[in-house]
């Protein structure tokens, strides 16, 4: 009997080791492939993360150029000196004599420019069509304009009868 009993035993051990190996190895399988579901889960998540850094990172990069692009609109106030050789260049490319005269008593958000054209009055046209495409947000405060002919003005700059245009300009400050 006792023969019996540890035969028996040597057959319940011999059975449950490889038993209790397969169950504590399936464990671990499935503890593994879980880790790996999680590590895949991860790894979308951090793919998913860097595509939206990404994004923001673009729209941040957009949002200075054009914050950058808004800032032209308006006329430094420390050296407006870029938007009087912008209106000079404009007359120079317009055939239109300039003389300018600045008012900064207007307030702290703005200056005003008094501008004198002298031109043809195609010229002083094409000066008033190109300030208004100007990258300047620009506000015309007061116009006067005055045709001349050319035997009540000498000193004119061209031949010919001609146009003279008083502007008074109020140009945004940053």
């Amino acid at each position: 009997m006792k023969k019996n009993i540890a035969s028996a035993l040597a057959v319940v051990i011999l059975c449950a080791a490889p038993a209790y190996a397969f169950f504590f190895f399936a464990r671990g399988v499935a503890r593994a492939v879980a880790i790996r579901e999680a590590i895949a889960a991860r790894r979308r998540d951090l793919a998913e993360e860097e595509i939206l850094q990404s994004a923001a990172s673009e729209r941040s990069n957009a949002r200075g150029v054009d914050l950058e692009r808004i800032r032209g609109f308006f006329v430094n106030r420390q050296e407006p000196i870029d938007f009087v050789e912008r209106l000079e260049a404009i007359a120079a490319k317009t055939g239109t004599g300039i003389a300018l005269e600045v008012d900064e008593s207007s307030g702290s958000d703005d200056i005003i420019f008094r501008i004198t054209l002298e031109g043809t009055r195609a010229s002083v046209a094409r000066f008033v069509r190109a300030l208004e495409s100007a990258p300047y947000l620009v506000r015309v405060e007061e116009m006067n304009f005055q045709s001349v002919r050319a035997d009540m003005a000498p000193n004119l700059v061209f031949q010919g009868d001609g146009a003279r245009l008083f502007l008074a300009v109020r140009v945004r400050t940053r």
